[in-house]
């Protein structure tokens, strides 16, 4: 069994490791959680903090063994931070699937899954490891942390109500893995984790040395490095805290400010940083990775897409090319700077004028990309194979497993994006409503008396919390903060879902260049 080296794995080493493991761990997550999109999720963060710990790992042997152990451990904690049930609530009860589920799902398997989600999480966690992933005893006790004998008596609980009922298997539709992505948001949680190694070392030094004295020569290039008592912060926690905007050709990413070669637009977020077009003065059209520190990569994305989507729980962004009543979607890894993905679907109408792509933004989802149409439906393309269904409205923004559609008479409504089912509808004279990174909550902005308004609502519940000052432009942070443009301000405001809100100054609003752009939002004219 060949060793493993502390200083990280191969791509080989880890690609190997994660097609090895991905369908089991993938069909015990959708056991565990009852959810698809979920249970993709689930393996990712395991697999990442495998990656993110190799140095504690001895072999491959013991790497599927801690990835199993990370699976199980994140399900439980998910658990316990969010009373998790995997419940969605509806209305009504959704009729049965007969004649068509996109995930190839079969009666036998939605029967599974309806019974597993009557035990609580720990009878169903036992169950799951004990008949599915066929451990033993003693490995599923030390999987949960439980003793051998509280395995016993849950499993014989659990088969008491599950033996009438209970297939030999189950059809699970594996999706094929993305082991650069996940080896990607490995490296970013390791990254994390020695920022703030580093920020704890320099403040203990700062402290040391009685405060306020600058601390030199930390950084790897051959200007001074100075870091004081807030820049030894984590500043991917900035980020994803404060997310970023931009003032003319001034971009802030969490809490460190760049000057760019030209105004981003548009500027979308992903996990690892935010990516912006830039025209420069000679009117060459480049794109770019800015990442929390400050570092600007170029990107290899063809300067002819006119607008990108970011996944701001990923590494991807993606746009639409148009043709001849037709468009391609491309979807880009912006770690790798690669494409991974493309696929061609029909949009009668869309042919442009003089040959030229025109500017129709997409939405980006994990492993989906929304394209709407003229028609008021979209298609639904999965990227990494090219399969597309078509939905019967307009999706307007989607995030983990949440999705929220517009029709042409105004009526928004909040979908589960992974059944179709309608959650509620949250009526007109809305101007736009964005779904959490998380998928928990909603940002609502609609015409007030005196002007737009902003408010968030969880997806499931229309009890509304204000965002005073808050209007159109605003965005979702990675964290779940909402910032924007208090209006006629000179200043971004951040607040929480509990409305709570503080202010940021912003240099370089004047008179001439009165607005700021956040990230994710796109202004067109």
């Amino acid at each position: 069994m060949p060793l493993l080296t502390s200083r990280g794995p191969t791509d080989e080493q880890f690609a190997e490791l994660v097609h090895a493991s991905w369908p089991s761990l993938y069909r015990t997550a959708v056991l565990l959680v009852r959810d698809h999109a979920l249970a993709e999720d689930l393996v990712q963060t395991a697999l990442a903090k495998t990656y993110s710990n190799w140095s504690g790992i001895r072999d491959v042997g013991a790497a599927r063994g801690y990835a199993r152990r990370a699976l199980v451990t994140t399900a439980t904690s998910w658990f316990r931070r969010r009373s998790f049930h995997g419940e969605r609530p509806t209305a009504e009860l959704p009729e049965p699937v007969t004649d068509h589920d996109p995930r190839g799902a079969t009666g036998d398997r939605i029967d599974l899954l309806a019974v597993l989600a009557q035990l609580p999480p720990r009878q169903r966690a036992v169950v799951v490891l004990r008949f599915y992933d066929d451990l033993s005893v003693d490995d599923t006790a030390e999987l949960l942390g439980i003793s051998a004998g509280t395995v016993k008596s849950q499993t014989s609980a659990a088969l008491a109500g599950l033996r009438r009922l209970l297939d030999a298997d189950v059809d699970v539709s594996v999706p094929h893995p993305d082991a650069p992505a996940i080896a990607a948001q490995g490296r970013a949680r390791r990254t994390r984790r020695r920022v703030a190694a580093v920020a704890a070392a320099v403040t203990a030094v700062v402290l040391l040395a009685a405060g306020g004295i600058v601390v030199r020569g930390l950084g790897d290039d051959s200007r001074e490095s100075q870091v004081t008592g807030r820049e030894a912060t984590d500043v991917y926690q900035e980020y994803a805290g404060w997310g970023a905007w931009a003032t003319g050709r001034e971009l802030t990413i969490g809490a460190t400010t760049v000057t760019l070669d030209g105004p981003p637009q548009p500027l979308v977020q992903t996990s690892m940083g935010v990516v912006a077009r830039q025209v420069d003065d000679s009117g060459a059209v480049h794109f770019s990775l800015i990442g929390p520190e400050g570092i600007e990569r170029k990107l290899s994305i063809p300067a002819s897409a006119p607008t990108i989507d970011g996944d701001p729980n990923g590494t991807r962004v993606a746009w639409l090319e148009t043709g001849t009543d037709l468009g391609t979607v491309h979807v880009w890894d912006v770690v790798d700077d690669r494409e991974v993905g493309t696929a061609t679907v029909p949009l009668p109408g869309s042919t442009p004028e003089g040959g030229r792509t025109v500017l129709q933004p997409v939405v980006l989802e994990r492993a989906y990309v929304y394209v709407r149409t003229d028609q008021g439906t979209t298609h639904r393309v999965e990227w990494a194979t090219g399969d597309t269904v078509d939905l019967p409205y307009r999706v307007a923004s989607s995030r983990t497993g949440i999705t929220v559609t517009a029709d042409d008479t105004g009526t928004w409504q909040v979908i589960d994006s992974a059944s179709g089912t309608v959650i509620r509808t949250l009526g007109r004279r809305l101007e736009s409503v964005t779904v959490s990174p998380d998928g928990r909550s909603l940002l609502v902005v609609e015409d007030g008396a005196d002007g737009p308004e902003a408010h968030v609502e969880p997806y499931d519940s229309d009890e509304r919390t204000a965002l005073p000052g808050i209007g159109p432009i605003s965005t979702w942070t990675t964290d779940g903060h909402v910032i924007g443009q208090p209006d006629g301000e000179r200043a971004l405001r951040r607040c929480s879902i509990g409305g709570d809100c503080e202010d940021r100054d912003v240099p370089g609003l004047d008179d001439e260049s009165p607005l700021l752009l956040v990230a994710d939002y796109l202004m067109v004219g």
